[in-house]
């Protein structure tokens, strides 16, 4: 018998790996986004599919909850910049 291999996990990445210290933190987020009182304010979540299928990205308006969805072969910033923005032509909202 031969023995089964497990998964393998990768060791030794930096924590925060690629993160760019000149954009603004979550944190200073002005209050009225906080408190969603003006209409506008986007927020965009990207989620994997199973096994390198592709990723599908979801820009949410804070205050009504408008939900758009768009399908990315990849998930890296200049691709998912003109997903997003084909997205909101197609709805007019640029």
């Amino acid at each position: 018998r031969l023995k089964r291999r497990g998964k393998t996990f990768q060791r030794g990445k930096a924590k925060y790996k690629g993160k760019d210290s000149s954009l603004p933190s979550i944190d200073e987020r002005p209050v009225e986004v906080l408190t969603r009182s003006r209409f506008g304010d986007w927020e965009g979540d990207l989620s994997r599919g199973f096994k390198g299928q592709g990723y599908i990205a979801t820009p949410v308006e804070h205050r009504t909850g408008f939900l758009l969805a768009t399908p990315c072969r990849s998930k890296h910033l200049e691709i998912l910049i003109v997903r997003y923005l084909r997205l909101f032509w197609a709805f007019q909202l640029i």
